[in-house]
């Protein structure tokens, strides 16, 4: 289906359908959640900005001018912005100790697949409120797959504004010597110095 047409199904629906008719497309589409819907509708660029609360100041410029003049839309993860402790060490453990995603799926390990290399707060730039991890909408479907070729090119789009934007890119990452595309993840350069959350 082409952009315009797509678009315009949007329109259609968010002016002659309920509220649940907009669930139920999300639903079968694997498309946003239809309060994020209406924000698309709305013609945001930064989904759950909210996500992104007490982040570094420079990050919070990027997703300022994001907004303004992004090629295409960006959510923020749901723990995408700033990490405790606590929310570090739960995330290092999916796919390590408990299911992560995809866990229990054919072609993944059994507890699925892991979310962070990081496995402190102290060792993680989230921890540090120094970093965003921002997830490409193109056209209501969020892209999560960056080994498809397609999605990937979102990501590599968004990393290239991101670095021009003075900040450090996870599309670039080195972890043991090999490298690690983080592509949804953008930092300050200089985020080991801020301080830890609290």
């Amino acid at each position: 289906m082409k952009t315009e047409s797509k678009k315009f199904w949007w329109w259609a629906l968010a002016g002659g359908a309920t509220f649940g008719g907009l669930y139920i497309l999300a639903r079968v589409f694997d498309f946003v959640s239809p309060t994020e819907g209406v924000a698309l509708l709305m013609g945001k660029r930064v989904l759950h900005r909210e996500r992104a609360a007490g982040v570094d100041a420079r990050l919070n410029t990027f997703l300022d001018w994001w907004e303004q003049h992004g090629p295409f839309t960006v959510m923020v993860g749901v723990d995408g912005g700033t990490r405790s402790i606590a929310d570090q060490a739960r995330l290092y453990a999916q796919g390590r100790t408990t299911p992560g995603p995809h866990a229990g799926k054919p072609g993944y390990p059994p507890l699925g697949e892991t979310v962070t290399n990081a496995q402190t707060a102290v060792a993680s730039a989230h921890g540090h409120a120094s970093a965003v991890d921002l997830w490409p909408v193109i056209n209501g479907k969020i892209y999560l797959n960056v080994k498809d070729p397609m999605q990937r090119a979102k990501y590599d789009q968004l990393g290239a504004t991101i670095e021009a934007h003075g900040l450090k890119w996870g599309g670039r990452f080195i972890v043991k010597g090999e490298p690690f595309y983080d592509g949804p993840h953008a930092e300050t350069p200089d985020w080991r110095n801020a301080p830890l959350v609290a």
